[in-house]
């Protein structure tokens, strides 16, 4: 670890604590979790999964399917791959329209509203930041 990134450790460490404990007294409980997150987020070289169109397509395609024929969504899925674990956490409104055929009423959705959206991606090492977009989503939603 370079002396830059200690002395900006050290730095972050000593502002927040003096930002809780005017006193100075219980610096080093006050500053414990906040460092050792900080040095495993340095430590890990991969900080952020990286969501690439084939995931999209997959997500998407399991949404569908759990979607089915509702105007509303509010539920979970889960997209486990070699590398990741993830859920995808949704409270959605469906917009659709009405196509009449020979062979029956079609009702392609058209929109997707997301209220509320979690997007959560865990490895071997615990949860880890990904970077999804709801709207890097919905074009795989749309028919």
């Amino acid at each position: 670890m370079s002396r830059k990134v200690k002395q900006f450790i050290f730095f972050f460490a000593k502002f927040k604590a003096e930002i809780r404990s005017p006193e100075k007294k219980s610096v080093f409980v006050e500053i414990a979790r906040p460092c050792t997150t900080l040095i495993s987020l340095l430590k890990n070289p991969r900080i952020m999964i990286e969501i690439d169109n084939k995931t999209y397509a997959e997500i998407a395609r399991l949404l569908r399917d759990e979607i089915g024929d509702a105007d509303y969504f509010n539920g979970s899925i889960d997209y486990d791959t070699d590398e990741f674990y993830s859920t995808l956490t949704t409270t959605s409104i469906i917009f659709r329209t009405e196509t009449h055929c020979p062979d029956g009423v079609f009702r392609p959705i058209t929109d997707v509203i997301p209220l509320w959206w979690e997007f959560t991606t865990t490895q071997a090492t615990g949860e880890t930041l990904n970077d999804f977009s709801f709207s890097e989503l919905k074009p795989y939603l749309l028919d």
